[in-house]
């Protein structure tokens, strides 16, 4: 009916400027806004009321959320302000509407000064929609079955609602009630449970619209009233005070009390969210962490612009030097903590090695021969070479792993027999680990680990990318006994 009437009135159209007056979150708003026009929402949103279940706080954020259709931005404008005593400007808007919840704030005069406020805030020559509850049948003299539940009868709709206003009827309203209306009238209680799951036809008429509802004794249906605003004001004897003056005191101090309330609310949920130190650590941390991958990422982004350099000169240019040489000098194996024998500092690190250049042995002692470096790797496929080798007492195993954040995941590991590791003046046979990641990690360790008295050495560890090379699993040295384990498949990280 409200769009009806402002529609009857030419107001459905870009440039008006419409009040909804306890508006809600109902979908009139976001009908009215639909067809082009500038919808302001006024209703108690941010104060607990008994209908604090319509009137979302939320929707003072994002008013969107509450519906399908699609509105332009700016299209409506959620504000919180009482009905009795509205805290938008005189003779703005060109039209209101107010759809039921007009008689149920409480008091007769609340309803007198809610009214006040609507032909107040409307231009000459605006028009209002109003939808009130109208009494048809109910105990002599009573107007309602609850205090906060006004029911209107046509003296009531003169007195507090045409005469507060201002405003003047579009039409004479008509209180007779037909034959078929009258039988489909429902009972509150019924209601309540039919209209979330009406399934044959006969229900659904009984529900939708539910017209005539009975409760307690009193049989009563929606009315709505349209009105509009005379050009020019109707001269009065002796101007009487606002009735909504009646309700400003009590207005401010409920605005006051829900400001200071909101206040307190964000101050706890800043000390519940916004300020939790370790929580803001270990964000921190994640984006220190996030850092190095992207640095180690573009790194391996550079190398590989140098490499497919070369293979394009190898594969499509004169044939000159040392390839595996030139790949070197691309940046192949560039990840590589042991060049020429000489230990890279702090980044890879032992607990039992002797630097005996220029290689780290175990001099026969058992533990952790060489851990670390503790770098973060991007997602990709790699490779990693060990190149051990035995000096004298050739038994036991070695340990070789790629360790995930200190130990937490073992990401790949093989247990190699020492007696099938070459010795120092063979050829060399390093030890290969390949694994996939398909999400990054950080703080990779490449960790090597001797549990004999056998005397092994490490004279260098690298770790390349695998994107050049074939997909097929590495042979194991012969006697290793890692088969069964990571170091001959890609394993995934989590």
């Amino acid at each position: 009916m409200a769009l009806r009437t402002l529609d009857g009135a030419g107001l459905l159209k870009a440039g008006s400027v419409i009040c909804g007056v306890g508006a809600g979150a109902g979908p009139t708003t976001f009908a009215v806004a639909e067809r082009g026009c500038m919808v302001f929402a006024a209703d108690r949103y941010l104060e607990v009321t008994p209908r604090s279940d319509v009137t979302p706080a939320s929707m003072m954020v994002r008013p969107q959320q509450y519906t399908r259709r699609p509105l332009a931005r700016g299209s409506v404008i959620p504000v919180h302000s009482d009905p009795r005593a509205l805290g938008l400007p005189s003779g703005h808007f060109d039209g209101v509407f107010a759809s039921g919840e007009i008689g149920r704030l409480g008091s007769a005069g609340s309803l007198a000064a809610a009214m006040e406020e609507i032909g107040r805030v409307l231009k000459p020559g605006g028009v209002a929609s109003v939808v009130a509850e109208f009494l048809l049948e109910g105990p002599n003299g009573a107007t309602g079955f609850d205090e906060d539940f006004l029911l209107l009868t046509p003296d009531l709709i003169q007195r507090y609602i045409v005469e507060p206003s201002g405003l003047e009827l579009l039409d004479a309203p008509t209180f007779e009630l037909s034959r078929q209306t009258y039988d489909a009238r429902a009972v509150l209680k019924d209601f309540g449970s039919s209209v979330r799951s009406p399934r044959t036809v006969d229900q659904k008429k009984n529900v939708f619209p539910n017209l005539v509802i009975f409760h307690e004794g009193f049989l009563f249906c929606p009315i709505h009233l349209a009105l509009r605003k005379p050009l020019e004001p109707a001269a009065r004897e002796t101007p009487a005070a606002p009735i909504s003056a009646r309700f400003a005191r009590a207005v401010e101090q409920q605005a006051i009390a829900a400001s200071g309330a909101l206040a307190r609310q964000i101050h706890v949920w800043n000390d519940a969210f916004g300020r939790d130190d370790d929580e803001i650590g270990r964000k921190n941390a994640e984006i220190v962490q996030l850092s190095a991958a992207n640095a180690t990422m573009s790194s391996y982004d550079q190398r590989r612009v140098a490499l497919q350099a070369v293979l394009d000169g190898a594969l499509h240019g004169p044939a000159s030097g040392d390839l595996a040489e030139r790949l070197r000098e691309a940046g192949y194996k560039g990840f590589s903590w042991v060049e020429a024998g000489q230990w890279a500092g702090h980044t890879i690190s032992t607990m039992i090695g002797q630097d005996a250049d220029p290689v780290m042995m175990s001099g026969g002692l058992k533990g952790v021969l060489c851990y670390g470096p503790y770098v973060s790797l991007p997602r990709g496929r790699y490779r990693v070479e060990i190149d051990a080798f035995v000096l004298d007492r050739p038994r036991g195993t070695l340990e070789c792993a790629v360790i995930e954040n200190f130990g937490a995941k073992t990401v790949v590991e093989e247990m190699v027999a020492v007696t099938t590791l070459p010795k120092r003046s063979a050829e060399p046979r390093p030890v290969i680990l390949q694994f996939d990641l398909d999400e990054p990690i950080t703080n990779a360790e490449f960790r090597v680990i001797s549990d004999s008295a056998s005397n092994v050495a490490i004279r260098s560890i690298a770790l390349m990318e695998r994107w050049l090379e074939p997909a097929e699993p590495v042979e194991a040295p012969a006697g290793s006994q890692g088969r069964r384990r990571a170091a001959n498949r890609a394993v995934k990280a989590p």
